[in-house]
């Protein structure tokens, strides 16, 4: 892989989104970006099909979709009113909460390549998501044991031997 190609390819993809630039000075984004990018830019590398564990408002998910143009996303997250959804990032209020959720919901609908399924990551299965094997594997869920433990399980189970299988933020207890 190389990062200044992954750079330069996120940098455009970022600009063209009407999003700042990366940035490692000021802290803009995540050095992932950078990895999904350099990972697109090596045509060694065929991914056809990506799962996201952890939409958030679905930025990332439509980041993936312009570096990775031809590849099946798809995102997944908590259902709405699940009460882990509801407490965690300021979703407790219920007009930040829906305005959150359609904001979101309106950015994923307008990318064709983007299917958002809402699940819990521990129910995840090859029946609900329709498909058993991925290429990209994102962990950006819940961060802490044992949740993200479960969650790297199910990627490894959808993973085959050329999957690239990515976590983000591990922590050891989630009252970190």
């Amino acid at each position: 892989m190389n990062r200044e190609e992954g750079l330069n390819l996120l940098n455009k993809i970022l600009y063209q989104e009407k999003l700042d630039q990366y940035k490692e000075s000021i802290g803009m984004f995540s050095e992932h970006l950078i990895m999904f990018a350099a990972i697109a830019c090596n045509k060694k590398n065929k991914i056809d099909s990506i799962l996201e564990i952890g939409t958030f408002d679905g930025i990332t998910s439509i980041l993936l979709s312009k570096i990775f143009p031809n590849a099946q996303i798809i995102t997944i997250d908590l259902k709405d009113d699940d009460p882990i959804f509801k407490k965690s990032y300021d979703r407790d209020n219920d007009i930040k909460r829906k305005s959150f959720i359609e904001d979101r919901n309106l950015r994923l609908s307008k990318i064709e390549n983007i299917k958002f399924i809402q699940i819990n990551s521990l129910e995840i299965t090859i029946d609900s998501l329709h498909k058993d094997k991925f290429d990209l594997i994102w962990i950006d869920g819940a961060h802490g044991y044992p949740y993200v433990c479960c969650d790297i399980t199910n990627a490894i189970r959808l993973s085959h031997a050329q999957t690239i299988l990515m976590c983000d933020d591990i922590w050891k207890n989630l009252n970190n």
